[in-house]
């Protein structure tokens, strides 16, 4: 399902491609706020699903043109470190 920047919600998981051409990840969405350095460009803030870093990524889009390829929600709180570590 796509969601705007407006209706996504923290701990929705959406598909992104990440790196490299076609390397689809998923990610759990914290936050999206315009970035301050870059006109037109959506900072997203996320924590990883595999490994539950927290980091940004960015999207060469204003956050009104923004979409989200949401795949499923967490059960997991979102700043919930889950290693066992």
């Amino acid at each position: 399902m796509q969601k705007t920047a407006k209706e996504i919600q923290p701990g929705d998981i959406f598909r992104s491609e990440y790196g490299d051409f076609d390397n689809w990840c998923e990610f759990v969405f914290i936050s999206c706020e315009p970035d301050k350095d870059f006109k037109n460009c959506t900072k997203i803030n996320v924590r990883n699903i595999n490994n539950n870093t927290i980091f940004s990524i960015y999207d060469l889009n204003p956050i009104d043109k923004v979409k989200f390829d949401v795949v499923g929600k967490t059960e997991v709180p979102i700043y919930e470190n889950t290693n066992n570590s």
